[in-house]
């Protein structure tokens, strides 16, 4: 729950530094995909500063927000990005269970890349292209992707993605 604390808020994030010291180290979690969409989506997840979506440039230590129109540029450099968390999809139709080992600490936030359309959506609806909501929290850890830009049918279910078991040191 202590990683979720920030979702009730709708803010679609894991919440990391919240957790005490004692529980530091590598975490292995469950990611549950499940996609009924055409699109092919690829989930992944990067760090953030704060509950709105700034991210550091890691040249620069500056602070990116989300309206700045160089965001995915920053967002997504390898400085940023979990490892471990990464390439994260599942076909039409289907549901998967996958298992991921990865070193968290403070705010992470997800994205998705559409492959369809070369879109990349972020949890924050002013770093994308038509700064609407593209990733919602759908309950705790557990958040729903409208792939499509301009909203689409905005139900929120093209891809659905739950991260669950979380269990530190494991791998």
């Amino acid at each position: 729950d202590l990683i979720g604390n920030l979702q009730v808020t709708g803010a679609p994030i894991l919440d990391f530094s919240s957790l005490p010291d004692f529980m530091s180290g590598p975490l292995t979690v469950s990611v549950e995909l499940a996609r009924e969409a055409d699109y092919d989506s690829i989930v992944g997840f990067y760090n953030v500063v704060d509950e709105i979506g700034s991210v550091r440039d890691s040249l620069t230590g500056n602070i990116i927000l989300t309206s700045d129109p160089t965001y995915s540029e920053f967002a997504l450099d390898e400085s940023n990005l979990i490892t471990g968390l990464q390439n994260l999809e599942v076909d039409d139709n289907k549901t998967e269970t996958l298992a991921r080992s990865f070193e968290a600490t403070g705010l992470v936030a997800p994205y998705v890349r559409v492959v369809d359309t070369e879109e990349t959506y972020f949890a924050f609806d002013d770093a994308n292209s038509d700064s609407i909501k593209h990733i919602k929290t759908l309950g705790l850890n557990t958040f729903g992707l409208e792939d499509i830009n301009g909203g689409g049918d905005l139900d929120y279910d093209d891809l659905i993605f739950k991260l669950d078991n979380f269990v530190l040191g494991a791998e």
